[in-house]
């Protein structure tokens, strides 16, 4: 991909979210359709935030899970290219009983201005996926390890090609047709984004949600077929109990979720 590709898939994709922003403003779907493991995932990273943390949610989207984790942490930042989604994020902000803890702005994280060392713990989730290419993915790896403090954490939240294709491969199995990668994605290629990640940060765990998505995406399709599943179906929220109690069920999960620490 030459620079003007990249450039046109980057305005592209921002014009994207820019809509999402424009047309859904503070709903919780705006950002993902599967809610039911959005919920699953936010309980996962809140557990990890402390009362003493100074957060950085990079790609905050309207700030529904930013203000989730508000009354977790000392203070937490929300930054995202869209201005539509950051007006959202304010108006929903002003409902929130911790909003003296909350700041929303509009920032990039391929252009981060935030001051170096100053977080205790930044988050992404399904950041870097929307960024035109892997040396994006990587440039932006390591602009947040100089916003983080020394031993400061980097919960990451993105899907991977590798758990794609291990979630199809499952379904194949069972007949079911390939979940298709969405236009505006690059899933992370972990076997180049690993060891990437291990000259920067101490590696502290790799975790799957491969329960949840054998239920969700293998057993909930076949009870329904031929009719197409439903993200708000009751099958996906018992997914999501039954998810928070047994994670890497055969690695069957295009999402994951990597907690790191700054060396």
């Amino acid at each position: 991909m030459n620079n003007r590709q990249r450039e046109e898939r980057f305005k592209r994709v921002k014009d994207y979210w820019e809509k999402q922003g424009r047309e859904h403003g503070t709903d919780p779907l705006a950002t993902i359709k599967d809610h039911q493991f959005r919920l699953l995932e936010m309980d996962f990273i809140r557990d990890l935030l402390e009362p003493k943390d100074i957060v950085l949610d990079i790609g905050c989207g309207n700030g529904y899970q930013t203000l989730y984790y508000a009354d977790k942490v000392k203070k937490i930042t929300g930054i995202d290219y869209s201005e539509n989604f950051i007006e959202a994020a304010n108006k929903a902000k002003e409902k929130s009983q911790f909003k003296k803890k909350v700041e929303f702005k509009v920032g990039d994280v391929l252009d981060l201005n935030n001051p170096e060392n100053s977080v205790d713990i930044a988050i992404c989730e399904r950041l870097l996926i929307n960024l035109p290419t892997y040396k994006d993915q990587e440039k932006a790896i390591q602009n947040i390890h100089k916003v983080l403090k020394k031993g400061g954490k980097l919960i990451l939240s993105e899907v991977t090609q590798k758990g794609h294709d291990k979630l199809n491969e499952l379904r194949k199995q069972f007949g079911l047709d390939k979940i298709k990668v969405h236009w505006h994605n690059l899933y992370i290629d972990e076997d180049k984004f690993i060891p990437f990640l291990s000259e920067h940060f101490n590696i502290l765990s790799i975790e799957r949600f491969g329960m949840y998505n054998f239920i969700s995406k293998v057993i909930h399709p076949l009870l329904v077929y031929p009719e197409e599943p439903k993200f708000d179906a009751k099958i996906n929220e018992i997914a999501r109990l039954i998810g928070s109690k047994i994670t890497n069920f055969k690695d069957a999960s295009h999402q994951v979720t990597f907690i790191l620490e700054k060396k």
